[in-house]
């Protein structure tokens, strides 16, 4: 990340949190978020970046059955908008990043086998902050996924 803090990761964290995507984010990007598979494969594992004027870019992972040895992600995020979203719902996403979500601990994590770990790097005020959750319980966590289920291509036709 250019601007803002990437978390710090402990040494004994599992090993795939170091190759999540700490890229630079937009200029005018609320929130990235991250699921990454602490299980054998990444066939599940996406990611979504959401810009304040409502362009949010999805890319889930190809489905195939990857060891994650590598990289959790085997796509790139799209050059063009996986859609656009209305004024209310990114208002709705920039509240609950910006309602002190940013000042909890960069790193939390819970006794876990399997499972996914969930990076959330939001920008309040235009600078970016990143918080990792391995078998942590957060409620924007459990929001921003349900936010990826109800807007990825595939859950319209759910």
């Amino acid at each position: 990340m250019v601007f803002g803090k990437a978390a710090t990761v402990p040494k004994d964290a599992p090993p795939v949190l170091k190759r999540r995507d700490t890229s630079k984010l937009p200029k005018t990007a609320i929130v990235r978020f991250q699921q990454i598979s602490l299980a054998k494969t990444i066939a599940n594992n996406y990611r979504w970046v959401l810009l304040e004027n409502g362009d949010w870019f999805f890319a889930p992972n190809s489905g195939k059955d990857t060891p994650a040895s590598g990289d959790p992600f085997d796509t790139s995020l799209p050059e063009k908008p996986t859609k656009t979203l209305s004024r209310s719902e990114v208002d709705a996403v920039r509240n609950l990043v910006e309602g002190g979500f940013a000042e909890g601990p960069g790193y939390q994590a819970e006794p876990v086998k399997g499972g996914s770990a969930y990076v959330v790097t939001s920008a309040p005020g235009g600078k970016a902050k990143e918080r990792i959750f391995v078998g942590a319980d957060d409620p924007v966590v459990a929001t921003l996924r349900g936010f990826a289920a109800r807007h990825a291509p595939d859950s319209e036709s759910a």
